[in-house]
């Protein structure tokens, strides 16, 4: 009988071991504010690239989280192995969010260099869940977005994005936790009056680490094939045309 206690004793451990839940974090943007955070932006399409060395400082006000942002240095990264050129200066901007992400500032409206440079400081990165998550947990969201085919302008777009939480790591200062991110991209806007409408359709896919303790993104990596469509007059009438092109951006504290 003893012996048939302990054999049962035994079988139902690693039974007991695996119901055992992993632990969940909730994840807040933005939780350590007023001190600068600098990182480097690098955004790649058909060969050319924009380099961005980026300052931010973030405060809160009544939970509304306001993302000053100044770009130290902008450089075009020519092919070929040609000289980078310079952006020039670059006045600072801001981006408003809630502490999930999301941005309160409204995304579409007149197309500028100053929107699309918004979109690339915050525009990729997916609105957090609002449940804790833990290993193994994913999430849904849809959440507006701007993209170019040339860097200007940049067409107002909905990202579907699916997000799974792949890894957690936990040290002595700090838990990080690497979400596996897909995007899907679609929209159709006119981007200025003398313009046709254009038409973006595209998937990125990629990764990103993201602090717990701070609230603040550690990397980020995306890459995947967008397309712009659009209809113009030519000699034989309307004609359709469009451009795809890998896009890549990556961010690294």
């Amino acid at each position: 009988m003893k012996t048939r206690s302990v054999a049962l004793f035994v079988f139902l451990l690693p039974v007991a071991v695996g119901l055992r839940q992993a632990p969940k974090y909730l994840l807040r943007y933005g939780l350590v504010t007023g001190s600068p955070y600098s990182y480097a932006l690098r955004d790649e399409r058909a060969g050319r690239q924009v380099l961005l060395y980026v300052k931010e400082i973030l405060t809160d006000s009544s939970g509304v989280k306001i993302l000053t942002t100044r770009v130290d240095s902008a450089l075009y990264l020519m092919p070929g192995g040609r000289a980078p050129q310079s952006m020039g200066s670059i006045p600072d901007f801001q981006i408003r969010t809630d502490d999930r992400r999301r941005w309160l500032d409204s995304v579409g409206g007149q197309d500028t260099i100053l929107a699309g440079l918004r979109a690339l400081a915050l525009g990729r990165v997916v609105p957090l869940p609002q449940d804790p998550v833990g290993m193994g947990d994913s999430w849904k969201v849809e959440f507006p977005t701007r993209i170019s085919y040339d860097y200007e302008p940049s067409n107002v777009a909905t990202a579907k994005a699916k997000v799974k939480v792949k890894r957690v790591d936990v040290t002595a200062t700090d838990t990080t936790v690497l979400l596996d991110v897909s995007l899907h991209l679609d929209g159709s806007q006119q981007p200025r009056p003398d313009w046709p409408t254009v038409d973006v359709s595209g998937d990125l896919n990629g990764e990103e680490v993201f602090s717990v303790h701070t609230g603040m993104t550690q990397h980020l990596k995306l890459q995947g094939r967008v397309e712009w469509s659009w209809r113009a007059m030519g000699p034989r009438g309307m004609t359709p045309h469009s451009y795809d092109t890998i896009v890549s951006l990556s961010r690294d504290v």
